[in-house]
């Protein structure tokens, strides 16, 4: 479930005034990051929604506990050796949020002679995650240029909910509040499992764009006639305006020609007051979203 649908977000904000371009209320979102953390380790299971993040934790690790001894192998139809599957769900956890290949999987994955995963067995278990709906890659956006900057199509990887990302690295909310550089990146999962959402409702997908030239989009949302956005996402407000400049510089290397402008351009935050900012960057904290 997303905030929206658990309760979590005012709705103040629908995605599809910001394609519209239309006027934004200025409201307040009353999330703090401890609440955000909260937000993250309780995850969007219906079932976990009146629980304390510690017990639905507990949820969450019994949950892959069962998938990696019991039901991927049922699932599939296949033995899956439950100690790979859970070093493969730490490794993906680790890389929550970033753009991984098979080979830096298989290499992370490696530990221990007589547990190590070929690539191939790598690429055969993640196609089994992704089968069982544990993972959910957010794939690269395919989209021409205007520079001679290379687009780099692998996928970035996470799992269906950050709640089990948290889950596998056994990172509840205090270990979180002490580690905001993986705070950070678990709420952009939590963004992007919202945006996809959202953009399903109004027939859209969610893609990432990543370039040879160190530029980045954490969310392009294309709708089905070819419209989009694009969306950098950010836990603290203090880096909006780092994130306006950076989204800009990403998106002057697209060849709109092509791609057509983006009908907005947006930074996601955890907290603070929605707003447009003089430049016609909208500025939307997460709790006051909805489609």
């Amino acid at each position: 479930m997303s905030l929206w649908e658990s309760g979590d977000s005012t709705g103040q904000v629908r995605l599809n005034d910001l394609f519209e371009q239309a006027n934004i209320a200025s409201a307040p979102s009353t999330h703090t990051i401890p609440d955000l953390a909260r937000l993250v380790v309780r995850g969007g299971w219906p079932e976990t929604l009146n629980m304390s993040a510690a017990t639905a934790q507990t949820y969450s690790q019994s949950y892959l506990r069962t998938m990696s001894e019991v039901d991927l192998s049922k699932f599939t139809g296949q033995r899956r050796d439950p100690v790979r599957v859970r070093r493969l769900l730490q490794s993906l956890a680790r890389a929550e949020s970033a753009e991984t290949s098979v080979r830096s999987l298989t290499t992370d994955t490696g530990q221990g002679d007589d547990q190590t995963m070929s690539r191939d067995t790598v690429i055969d278990y993640l196609a089994a995650l992704e089968r069982s709906m544990v993972t959910e890659d957010q794939p690269a956006w395919s989209v021409s240029l205007r520079s001679r900057a290379e687009l780099r199509n692998a996928p970035v990887r996470r799992l269906a909910d950050p709640s089990l990302a948290a889950a596998a690295l056994g990172a509840g909310v205090d270990r979180l509040m002490a580690d905001l550089n993986t705070l950070g990146l678990l709420f952009e999962s939590l963004v992007v499992r919202d945006l996809r959402t959202y953009a399903q409702a109004l027939g859209g997908n969610v893609y990432h764009y990543r370039d040879s030239n160190n530029h980045e989009i954490d969310a392009v949302i294309e709708l089905a006639d070819g419209t989009w956005g694009a969306c950098e996402i950010k836990l603290g407000v203090g880096a909006v305006d780092d994130a306006t400049e950076s989204l800009h510089d990403a998106v002057n290397q697209i060849d709109t020609t092509k791609a057509g402008k983006p009908a907005f351009l947006a930074v996601i935050t955890g907290n603070g007051l929605s707003t447009r900012r003089k430049d016609g960057t909208y500025v939307v904290p997460i709790g006051a979203l909805r489609p």
